[in-house]
């Protein structure tokens, strides 16, 4: 474990952004983490499990899951992402700031990229 300022063990809350993530970190992952919350996954969600979900439904279930990932990264102590998935669109939807980056394998990646 870490220990915390007051000198205490604990558990960071951990959250892995990105696609096909390794099946070691899958309970840490976005997708699973969000399916977990939203109650099921994609076709659950959208549809009547036969393909008869209405648009309006699909359209609200997108924007609850696009909260929960948001909520997600707001809550995270810790976010686990690779370089080029660090440029999308919902890390520029969190409210708070990250207070450290670090850029693993960052040599083998090209200075603009790390500017994201």
């Amino acid at each position: 474990g870490l220990l915390g300022p007051d000198g205490k063990v604990y558990s960071p809350t951990l959250v892995r952004v990105g696609v096909n993530a390794h099946h070691s970190v899958e309970k840490v992952s976005m997708e699973y983490l969000v399916n977990e919350r939203c109650g099921g996954g994609e076709e659950d969600k959208f549809s009547d499990g036969k393909g008869n979900g209405n648009s309006s439904n699909k359209f609200e279930k997108a924007l609850e899951r696009d909260r929960v990932k948001c909520l997600l990264l707001d809550e995270a102590q810790v976010v686990c992402s690779t370089l080029s998935f660090s440029g999308s669109g919902m890390f520029s939807r969190m409210t708070k700031q990250f207070d450290v980056v670090v850029i693993d394998e960052a040599a083998q990646a090209v200075e603009p990229s790390t500017l994201v």
